[in-house]
């Protein structure tokens, strides 16, 4: 399975298989009542194989929300606000659009981010601690204008 909670609730549930050909294509029917759609990805385990890679970006899009979330709140921006841009920008992912309903009440935001840092990066879960951000303005070098 390739889909969220969410999208299966809505009946978006997209399906990768793998195993014996013939027995994919008798099952198939059925398969179809259940999904939205369906990828035969070939022999028994190959569905497996697929799925990691499809794990661990979802995890890196999560970690990277998280994170966003996380600058956006020790910036004091506004997190409805922030999501919204994120939606309409490269910022957008399919973590965001599926843990929208969360994060329409404020709990939801928070139970996100402890949720995301718990699972995510090293970096995340030292950042839910404390953020610390610092601005500042560099100078160019001073040139020397005497001539010889």
């Amino acid at each position: 399975m390739g889909s969220s909670i969410t999208q299966t609730r809505e009946g978006k549930l997209y399906l990768i298989c793998g195993g014996n050909e013939d027995a994919f294509r008798k099952a198939e029917p059925i398969l179809k009542e259940l999904a939205a759609q369906i990828r035969f990805v070939g022999k028994a385990g190959e569905a497996a194989k697929v799925k990691t890679p499809v794990n661990m970006v979802m995890n890196i899009n999560t970690a990277g929300l998280a994170e966003g979330l996380g600058l956006g709140a020790a910036l004091g921006l506004d997190l409805t606000i922030l999501r919204e841009v994120f939606s309409q920008t490269g910022a957008n992912s399919r973590v965001l659009e599926t843990e929208r309903r969360r994060h329409a009440k404020p709990r939801g935001q928070l139970l996100f981010l402890r949720r995301a840092r718990r699972e995510g990066t090293a970096e995340s879960r030292s950042n839910s601690r404390a953020i610390s951000v610092s601005i500042c303005r560099s100078r160019a070098p001073q040139r020397n204008n005497t001539t010889a």
